[in-house]
C-alpha cells in the first residue's frame, strides 16, 4: 500500500531527502566553522554558539549516513532507537543552549557546559558499552534513566529558555521604542518551538513506515535551514541590540546634588519637559536618546519610567505619539492615517494602527470618524 510515492519507490524517495539533508547539515557545518566572526569582546557568546551550531549540525549530518551507508545499522531496532535518544538528547543541548546564550550571553560559560553534557556523555558511553556486550537487563535500567533525564532536560531548557525570554523582551522594550526592533528577533521563539516539537518527533520517527518518514524528513530540512540561515544572519542584527546589553560606564544611581545628576524630583520636571516637546516623534528613537537629552542615564530612566510611569520605556513612548497622533487626526482630517504615522514616529503602517487600537480600542479611522461625526 505504501510502496511507493509518485511511481518511486518509498525507499528511495526516503534516501534522496535524506541524502539532502546531509549536504545541507554538511554545508552549514562547515559554514559555521570558516566564515569570521569579528574579534569583539560583545561577540564572544556568539561565536561560542557558532561552534555548538557546527556540532549540532555535524552531528545530523553522521547520523543521517549512517543511516544511509548501513542498513544492518538502521534496522537495529534496540541500536536505532538509543543512537536517536543519544542525537535528541545532544541536539536538544546544542539549539537550546545557542538560543538562550543569544538571548543572555552569560547564561552558559565552559564550566556550565560541561556540567550539561557531562550526563549525556556518561548515559551514552554507558548505553552503547551494555550494548555491544549484550548485558540487556542493565541496558533496559540505563536507558530507561536516558530517557527520564532526556525529559527532564526537555522541561529544565523549556523553563530556562520561556524565563529568559521574558527578561530579554522586558530589556528591549525598556530600550528601544519601535516594536519592530523587538520582532526582528521573533525567529529566536520560533526556533525554539521547532526545537522542542523535532525532539519529539524524533522519537515518533523512527517508529512509523518509510512513507511516514518522509514528511519527517522534510520538516528536519526546513528546521534546519531556517535556523542555520537565521543564525548566520544574527550577526548582522547584532548591532542593534549590542548597546541593549552592554554596561553602562555611568552609574546606575545618578549623584544628587552633583551638576552631572539629576535627583528623582528634578528628573520628574525634566520629564515634563520632554513630554512636552516633540522629541519623542523621532523615529527610531530609544532610551539612551532620551536620557542624553535628560542628562541622566538610561538605567536610572528605565526605573524612573517602570515606577512613576507604570510602564515600559516603549509603551511609554507610545502612548505620547498615540496621544499627538489623535490630536492631528482632528486638526488635519485631510491627511490620510498612514502619513499620520509617520509624523508621529510609527511610520509603519500595520503596527500603528495595532499600537493605535490598544490604546484606544478603536482603529485610527474609526478613531477619526468617530470624533469628526
Amino acid at each position: 500500500m505504501y510502496e511507493t510515492v509518485l511511481d518511486i519507490p518509498v525507499s528511495e524517495v526516503y534516501r534522496f531527502i535524506t541524502l539532502i539533508n546531509i549536504c545541507l547539515t554538511g554545508l552549514f557545518s562547515v559554514l559555521f566553522l570558516t566564515l569570521k566572526v569579528p574579534n569583539k569582546k560583545s561577540l564572544h557568546a556568539y561565536r561560542q554558539t557558532r561552534y555548538a551550531m557546527t556540532a549540532a549540525y555535524l552531528i545530523v549530518a553522521v547520523f543521517n549516513t549512517l543511516e544511509l551507508l548501513e542498513t544492518n545499522w538502521s534496522s537495529d531496532g534496540q541500536l536505532m532507537l538509543l543512537t536517536t535518544l543519544v542525537v535528541s538528547n545532544l541536539q536538544i543541548f546544542l539549539l537550546s543552549s545557542t538560543l538562550i546564550t543569544l538571548i543572555n550571553a552569560n547564561r552558559f560559560n565552559n564550566k556550565r557546559i560541561l556540567l550539561e553534557i557531562t550526563p549525556t556523555l556518561a548515559l551514552s558511553i554507558t548505553s552503547f558499552w551494555l550494548l555491544f556486550t549484550e548485558r540487556p537487563v542493565a541496558l533496559k535500567v540505563v536507558m530507561s534513566l536516558f530517557f527520564a533525564f532526556y525529559f527532564i532536560q526537555y522541561i529544565r531548557y523549556n523553563v530556562f529558555f520561556w524565563k529568559q525570554r521574558g527578561k530579554t523582551i522586558a530589556a528591549l522594550e525598556n530600550y528601544f521604542a519601535a516594536t519592530i526592533s523587538i520582532q526582528r528577533i521573533n525567529w529566536i521563539t520560533v526556533m525554539f518551538i521547532g526545537i522542542m516539537l523535532t525532539g519529539i518527533m524524533a522519537f515518533f520517527s523512527y517508529l512509523l513506515p518509510t512513507v511516514f518518514m518522509i514528511p519527517f524528513n522534510i520538516t528536519f530540512f526546513l528546521f534546519y535551514l531556517f535556523f542555520g540561515i537565521y543564525h548566520l544572519n544574527y550577526l548582522f542584527l547584532f548591532p542593534e541590540y549590542e548597546s541593549v546589553f552592554a554596561p553602562e560606564e555611568a552609574p546606575a544611581v545618578p549623584w544628587k546634588n552633583h551638576h552631572q545628576g539629576l535627583n528623582w524630583e528634578q528628573l520628574d520636571k525634566a520629564v515634563a519637559n520632554w513630554e512636552a516637546g516633540d522629541s519623542y516623534l523621532v523615529s527610531g528613537l530609544t532610551i539612551e536618546d532620551v536620557a542624553t537629552q535628560l542628562h541622566t542615564n538610561r538605567t536610572y530612566l528605565s526605573g524612573y519610567v517602570n515606577q512613576q510611569k507604570g510602564v515600559s520605556f516603549k509603551e511609554w513612548v507610545t502612548r505620547l505619539r498615540i496621544e499627538r497622533a489623535k490630536k492631528l487626526l482632528i486638526e488635519q482630517p485631510s491627511v490620510p492615517v498612514s502619513q499620520i504615522g509617520v509624523l508621529v514616529g510609527l511610520p509603519d503602517k500595520s503596527n500603528f494602527g495595532r499600537q493605535f487600537t490598544k490604546v484606544t480600542g478603536l482603529s485610527p479611522l474609526q478613531w477619526r470618524n468617530q470624533q469628526l461625526a
